[in-house]
This record gives C-alpha cells, structure tokens and sequence, in this order.
C-alpha cells in the first residue's frame, strides 16, 4: 500500500483569515453546536445593524442607508437588489451570508 506525507504549507509572513466562511468551516467541522450558536450570533449582528441603519424604519434599505450604515451591503447592493426594487430587506442580507457560509 502506498503512503504518502502532505508537507506543511510555510508562509513567509503570517496570514490573516479576512473570510468568516472559512472561520465558521473550521468551528462547524470542529464543534457543530458552536457552529449553530455562531451563525445565530452573526444573525443577531445582522438584525442590530439592518435596523440602526434603516434610518426611516421602514424595514428596507436603500443604497444611500446601506452606504451610511451597511457598507458591505452597499458594496453589493446590486447583486443582492436582484429585483432592481430600490431596497434590500435584512432577510435578503441573512440569505446572502448564509449561502457564503456566514459573512456579511
């Protein structure tokens, strides 16, 4: 039977993890329950800032509200207004991170 060895992989400087999808990978493969309660806290987060930033306390929000106080929702107002209504709702935001695996 054959074996083979994987070599560590060396960086030259220490990297960042900038993406919450391989975060919340590594803790659902480590600990499924933390993996629940961290997308239930990122859920709550997403709740908090949709609603400080619906400035009119409509439940929708433009680009100019996400601009203020969403950025990335503004980054990616057009992706995620696939209707091309105006607004984006705080369920269409949930919707996008959960299928990235939990970023906003």
């Amino acid at each position: 039977m054959n074996s083979f060895r994987i070599a560590p992989i060396r960086f030259a400087k220490p990297i960042a993890i900038k993406s919450r999808s391989i975060l919340f990978f590594a803790i659902a493969i480590a600990c499924p329950a933390q993996a629940q309660l961290f997308g239930a806290s990122i859920e709550s987060m997403i709740d908090k800032r949709f609603k400080e930033a619906d400035k009119n306390k409509d439940g929708k929000l433009t680009l100019d509200e996400a601009k203020e106080g969403m950025p990335r929702v503004a980054k990616n107002f057009e992706q995620l207004d696939s209707e091309r209504r105006g607004y984006v709702t705080v369920e269409q935001i949930k919707k996008a991170v959960a299928s990235q695996g939990g970023s906003e």
